[in-house]
């Protein structure tokens, strides 16, 4: 690969797909650990929650291969920051999981039959949540190849507004979930009250994440308030500099860069820092 083409970094969208996909494994592993607190299988239970940690482990290793490829790069159709957001957000769903897990193994706790029902909405809220985050990552490359087009822009909007919908439902569960298990105080030692708390808090981070992921994706301004630079947002209708950049590394290649001479080449760092600046 010539000087000038190895500026340009390939497009991180695929790895960030195959890394939700794995957090995504996570979430799906750590479901199946509440059926086992509640038959009393605790065996089954530490086969589950090394799973979790075995996924978690592999869902880091991508992670730290895409941060590692990014600082190898000198543009790139986003930026650096906002990819590492996103990879950021998607590894605190896994975290998220692997705790659970090492929360329900922590002791052998009581499961309330009252509970059982209340519990499974609850946990199958949450990777709703997690699944609709799947299906927006695994659009990013296909939007920017479109050029968002309208109606698939519209799409992930929608999708995102189903993540905010299915994270509203799980509060609802939520607070359900916590009057029924303070109902138990006197059941539950303070340790096993404490420990049903912490399972439930994390579980209702999930679909907490998730929603912040699809925000970040659609706005990546939208935790900064109004410090909105015109042109910068990464998803949405505010995308001039990502189409600036991506037409401007369409003509490169119509041009032959292994030709360029030096001169040339000069001159077309300074247009390259200029659009990407």
């Amino acid at each position: 690969m010539s000087t000038i083409g190895k500026l340009f970094g390939r497009s991180p969208f695929s790895q960030i797909q195959q890394h939700m996909d794995q957090v995504n494994k996570c979430v799906d592993k750590m479901s199946e650990s509440l059926e086992p607190v509640k038959d009393g299988n605790f065996e089954q239970l530490d086969g589950i929650a090394d799973e979790v940690l075995h996924l978690e482990h592999q869902a880091d290793q991508i992670k730290d291969d895409i941060r590692e490829k990014l600082l190898k790069r000198f543009f790139m159709p986003i930026d650096r920051s906002e990819v590492l957001e996103i990879v950021s957000l998607q590894d605190s769903i896994a975290d998220t999981a692997e705790d659970i897990c090492k929360v329900l193994t922590i002791r052998k706790l009581p499961f309330p039959e009252d509970i059982t029902d209340d519990y499974g909405a609850f946990v199958d809220l949450n990777r709703k949540a997690c699944r609709t985050c799947v299906l927006i990552i695994s659009m990013m490359a296909e939007l920017i190849e479109s050029v968002f087009r309208c109606t698939q822009t519209e799409h992930v909007r929608s999708l995102a507004k189903d993540s905010a919908l299915t994270e509203h439902q799980a509060d609802v569960v939520q607070m359900m979930l916590l009057k029924k298990i303070c109902a138990h105080d006197e059941d539950f030692t303070v340790d096993e009250f404490h420990l049903w708390m912490r399972v439930t808090r994390n579980l209702s981070r999930l679909s907490n994440i998730a929603e912040n992921l699809a925000d970040r994706i659609l706005d990546p301004d939208y935790s900064r308030g109004a410090r909105r630079r015109n042109g910068e947002s990464l998803f949405g209708w505010g995308i001039v500099s990502s189409l600036r950049f991506r037409q401007f590394t369409h003509d490169v290649k119509l041009r032959n860069l292994q030709n360029l001479s030096p001169l040339q080449a000069n001159r077309f760092k300074g247009q390259t820092r200029r659009l990407t600046s």
